[in-house]
């Protein structure tokens, strides 16, 4: 990319990277979605978001982009949830969540979206414990109250049934669906801040 930033949302869609959002030089906050071609090496502009952010979620369903939350740069925080349409190069508007949370994940898991932890201002004190669930048939959040600890700057991933939720601190935890239940697992060895999370074939 020309541009340099950070905090942004990247996710594959089929055979590009897409980018977006993020903040940059001189607090420049972006809307902008670039698609990557790892076969011709370039950078492509395409739709721009609705709204500027930056430390928003970004997760993959049905062929389609995700971005949820983040703040802009006035440091307001954002509900909203928007969603792109690779095929038709295209935003619309989800329901939006219903806490404002930033420094969070999102992430997929039986029909269902999950937002993981996040926080609303730059302080460890005023992180959110609450989960969301957004029901994809129905359109509706649901409120998951769990107990996790310094919730912010973590990721999350789907594996097994189960939502892996992984980083900040040296605390893992293990997100059950079925029973609701909500289970420390290893701890890390290292305290970690935002870490990226991949799931690999052995293939």
């Amino acid at each position: 990319m020309e541009e340099k930033k950070g905090n942004m949302g990247v996710a594959q869609i089929g055979d590009f990277i897409y980018v977006c959002g993020g903040i940059g030089e001189n607090n420049i906050v972006y809307n902008t979605l670039k698609r990557y071609d790892p076969k011709a090496d370039s950078w492509t502009f395409m739709a721009p978001m609705e709204n500027k952010r930056y430390f928003h979620a970004v997760d993959v369903w049905d062929g389609k982009m995700y971005a949820a939350g983040g703040v802009d740069y006035k440091f307001d925080f954002f509900k909203s949830l928007e969603i792109y349409d690779p095929k038709l190069n295209q935003w619309t508007l989800g329901t939006p969540m219903e806490i404002e949370r930033y420094k969070f994940s999102i992430v997929f898991l039986g029909g269902s979206l999950f937002a993981m932890g996040g926080t609303w201002n730059m302080t460890y004190g005023n992180q959110n414990n609450d989960g969301e669930i957004l029901d994809l048939d129905t359109q509706k959040w649901t409120i998951i109250s769990n107990t996790l600890e310094y919730t912010a700057w973590r990721s999350a991933v789907a594996f097994n049934n189960k939502i892996i939720i992984y980083g900040n601190k040296r605390n893992n935890y293990e997100y059950n669906p079925e029973t609701t239940s909500l289970i420390k697992i290893n701890p890390n060895k290292i305290e970690r801040s935002s870490p990226m999370l991949l799931l690999a074939s052995k293939n």
